[in-house]
Protein backbone atom coordinates (compact mmCIF):
# COMPACT_ATOMS: atom_id res chain seq x y z
CA UNK A 1 0.00 0.00 0.00
CA UNK A 2 2.70 2.14 1.02
CA UNK A 3 4.68 1.84 -2.45
CA UNK A 4 1.44 2.72 -4.40
CA UNK A 5 0.70 6.11 -2.65
CA UNK A 6 4.58 6.52 -3.51
CA UNK A 7 3.95 5.67 -6.84
CA UNK A 8 1.12 7.72 -7.01
CA UNK A 9 2.63 10.57 -5.51
CA UNK A 10 5.75 10.22 -7.98
CA UNK A 11 3.16 10.18 -11.19
CA UNK A 12 1.92 13.59 -9.86
CA UNK A 13 5.13 14.90 -9.20
CA UNK A 14 6.35 14.34 -12.45
CA UNK A 15 4.39 14.83 -15.59
CA UNK A 16 4.42 13.64 -18.60
CA UNK A 17 2.68 17.10 -19.46
CA UNK A 18 4.52 20.24 -21.09
CA UNK A 19 1.33 22.05 -19.49
CA UNK A 20 2.63 24.70 -17.30
CA UNK A 21 0.70 25.23 -13.88
CA UNK A 22 -1.34 22.03 -14.49
CA UNK A 23 0.65 19.01 -13.81
CA UNK A 24 4.01 20.69 -13.52
CA UNK A 25 4.02 22.27 -10.25
CA UNK A 26 7.29 24.03 -10.27
CA UNK A 27 6.53 27.74 -9.72
CA UNK A 28 9.66 29.73 -11.58
CA UNK A 29 11.66 31.44 -8.85
CA UNK A 30 14.48 33.66 -10.84
CA UNK A 31 16.84 34.05 -7.68
CA UNK A 32 16.94 29.84 -7.09
CA UNK A 33 19.42 29.26 -9.30
CA UNK A 34 21.50 32.72 -8.91
CA UNK A 35 21.19 32.37 -4.82
CA UNK A 36 21.33 28.69 -4.38
CA UNK A 37 25.03 28.67 -2.89
CA UNK A 38 24.29 31.54 -0.37
CA UNK A 39 20.91 29.29 0.85
CA UNK A 40 23.22 26.85 1.73
CA UNK A 41 24.81 27.83 5.15
CA UNK A 42 27.97 25.24 4.89
CA UNK A 43 30.42 27.74 3.79
CA UNK A 44 29.38 30.13 6.78
CA UNK A 45 29.17 30.07 10.76
CA UNK A 46 27.65 33.03 12.22
CA UNK A 47 28.10 33.69 16.02
CA UNK A 48 25.54 35.95 17.84
CA UNK A 49 27.12 38.07 21.36
CA UNK A 50 25.35 40.23 23.17
CA UNK A 51 26.52 43.55 21.51
CA UNK A 52 27.42 42.40 17.83
CA UNK A 53 26.89 39.57 15.43
CA UNK A 54 29.80 37.86 12.91
CA UNK A 55 30.26 35.49 10.20
CA UNK A 56 33.38 33.76 9.33
CA UNK A 57 33.38 32.14 6.13
CA UNK A 58 35.25 28.60 5.61
CA UNK A 59 37.79 28.08 2.90
CA UNK A 60 37.40 25.37 1.44
CA UNK A 61 39.08 23.82 -1.62
CA UNK A 62 37.23 24.84 -4.85
CA UNK A 63 36.84 20.93 -5.94
CA UNK A 64 35.41 20.17 -2.60
CA UNK A 65 33.10 22.88 -2.60
CA UNK A 66 31.89 22.26 -6.19
CA UNK A 67 31.22 18.69 -5.30
CA UNK A 68 29.00 19.58 -2.29
CA UNK A 69 27.09 22.33 -4.30
CA UNK A 70 26.68 19.73 -7.05
CA UNK A 71 25.48 17.32 -4.10
CA UNK A 72 22.76 19.48 -2.47
CA UNK A 73 21.39 20.56 -6.03
CA UNK A 74 20.78 17.20 -6.73
CA UNK A 75 19.53 16.26 -3.44
CA UNK A 76 16.74 19.19 -3.50
CA UNK A 77 15.93 18.68 -7.07
CA UNK A 78 16.76 15.03 -8.09
CA UNK A 79 14.55 15.28 -11.51
CA UNK A 80 16.87 17.53 -13.06
CA UNK A 81 19.37 15.80 -14.78
CA UNK A 82 22.29 18.43 -15.13
CA UNK A 83 24.74 19.89 -12.23
CA UNK A 84 24.73 22.87 -10.83
CA UNK A 85 27.98 23.73 -11.91
CA UNK A 86 27.33 22.90 -15.49
CA UNK A 87 24.73 25.17 -15.66
CA UNK A 88 26.52 28.31 -13.92
CA UNK A 89 29.35 27.39 -16.37
CA UNK A 90 26.22 27.11 -19.52
CA UNK A 91 25.48 30.46 -18.35
CA UNK A 92 28.55 32.42 -18.29
CA UNK A 93 28.90 30.99 -22.18
CA UNK A 94 25.05 32.66 -22.83
CA UNK A 95 27.41 35.94 -21.35
CA UNK A 96 30.49 35.03 -23.05
CA UNK A 97 28.50 35.01 -26.63
CA UNK A 98 25.95 37.28 -26.13
CA UNK A 99 28.97 40.17 -25.25
CA UNK A 100 30.37 38.61 -28.77
CA UNK A 101 27.59 39.61 -31.15
CA UNK A 102 27.03 42.62 -29.11
CA UNK A 103 23.70 41.74 -27.50
CA UNK A 104 22.11 43.74 -24.41
CA UNK A 105 21.72 42.51 -21.25
CA UNK A 106 18.26 42.22 -21.44
CA UNK A 107 18.87 39.55 -24.00
CA UNK A 108 21.06 37.56 -21.78
CA UNK A 109 18.26 37.86 -18.84
CA UNK A 110 15.79 36.43 -21.07
CA UNK A 111 18.20 33.87 -22.09
CA UNK A 112 18.91 32.79 -18.44
CA UNK A 113 15.15 32.75 -17.61
CA UNK A 114 14.05 30.28 -20.63
CA UNK A 115 17.14 28.35 -19.62
CA UNK A 116 16.20 28.09 -16.14
CA UNK A 117 12.26 27.31 -16.97
CA UNK A 118 13.48 23.87 -19.17
CA UNK A 119 15.85 23.04 -15.88
CA UNK A 120 13.06 22.42 -14.54
CA UNK A 121 10.67 21.39 -16.79
CA UNK A 122 9.60 17.60 -16.39
CA UNK A 123 9.08 15.24 -19.17
CA UNK A 124 8.57 11.55 -18.44
CA UNK A 125 9.88 11.39 -14.87
CA UNK A 126 13.22 13.17 -15.94
CA UNK A 127 14.23 16.69 -16.69
CA UNK A 128 14.45 17.46 -20.56
CA UNK A 129 17.91 19.01 -20.66
CA UNK A 130 20.23 16.57 -20.36
CA UNK A 131 24.28 15.92 -21.02
CA UNK A 132 23.46 15.49 -25.05
CA UNK A 133 21.28 18.64 -25.54
CA UNK A 134 22.09 21.20 -22.91
CA UNK A 135 24.44 23.26 -24.82
CA UNK A 136 21.82 23.08 -27.89
CA UNK A 137 19.18 24.17 -25.51
CA UNK A 138 21.36 26.81 -24.07
CA UNK A 139 21.45 27.95 -27.89
CA UNK A 140 18.34 28.02 -28.70
CA UNK A 141 17.21 30.11 -25.67
CA UNK A 142 19.60 32.67 -26.66
CA UNK A 143 18.61 33.03 -30.07
CA UNK A 144 15.23 33.19 -28.91
CA UNK A 145 15.90 35.61 -26.83
CA UNK A 146 17.58 37.49 -29.49
CA UNK A 147 14.93 37.37 -31.41
CA UNK A 148 12.23 38.75 -28.80
CA UNK A 149 14.33 42.10 -28.21
CA UNK A 150 15.98 42.47 -31.94
CA UNK A 151 13.80 45.31 -33.62
CA UNK A 152 14.47 45.26 -37.05
CA UNK A 153 18.49 44.96 -36.52
CA UNK A 154 20.22 42.12 -38.33
CA UNK A 155 22.47 41.33 -35.15
CA UNK A 156 20.25 37.84 -34.94
CA UNK A 157 22.03 36.55 -37.62
CA UNK A 158 25.45 36.60 -35.86
CA UNK A 159 24.47 34.22 -33.43
CA UNK A 160 23.93 31.70 -36.01
CA UNK A 161 27.26 32.29 -37.93
CA UNK A 162 28.83 31.99 -34.41
CA UNK A 163 27.23 28.91 -33.05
Amino acid sequence: LNSELDQKNMLNMFSDSLVPNELNRFEYDPNLIADFEYDKNFRRTTLKFNCYVTSILHFGATDDMKKLLNENFVEQYPFVQITYSKIKSIEYELLKLAHFCDFDDIVVAYAYVFFEKLIFKVFKFFGIIKKPNRKLIAGAALLIAAKITDFGTVRVSKVVEVG
